[in-house]
């Protein structure tokens, strides 16, 4: 039971993907324009592999180990192991440069970035790797059963 709340702690917040691959940004306030990257990605990853780390006895202590520890078990494709290891790699990074940019400007860090701030190439990365993301999401909704418990 334990576990099927430390999941859907992981699903609490979706990626921030609308319609047509468009990326949902807030509306208003000082991030208007802006997304929480580690609400809307790096948390889902965070939790979600530290839920199964757990159902799996793992001592591993970060994401990117509890990742391959899980992988090694065969819980996940090889692609989709690669996937997720790449889609935290890139939030992490993303996340870590715009809190670094503000820390420059004599701003307080956050977690929100900007995409309008990105080239192209980053900004369709970005939208890639929110889609493993929602596809991680999905596979913890389905494999801690989370449609039978609200």
């Amino acid at each position: 039971m334990t576990l099927g709340y430390m999941a859907r702690e992981a699903l609490r917040f979706p990626p921030p993907l609308g319609f047509f691959n468009t990326l949902a940004v807030e509306r208003s306030g000082p991030d208007k324009g802006g997304v929480d990257i580690k609400k809307g990605g790096i948390f889902a990853l965070v939790q979600g592999l530290r839920t199964m780390a757990l159902e799996h006895r793992l001592t591993a202590a970060g994401t990117p180990e509890r990742l391959a520890e899980l992988a090694a078990m065969g819980l996940f494709s090889t692609s989709l192991a690669e996937k997720l290891a790449a889609a935290y790699d890139f939030l992490q990074t993303l996340r870590v440069r715009f809190q670094a940019q503000a820390i420059r400007q004599g701003r307080p860090p956050r977690n929100t970035i900007f995409p309008d701030s990105l080239d192209d190439l980053e900004r369709d990365r970005l939208k890639g790797s929110l889609r493993i993301v929602a596809e991680f999401q999905e596979l913890l909704y389905t494999r801690y059963g989370l449609h039978l418990f609200p």
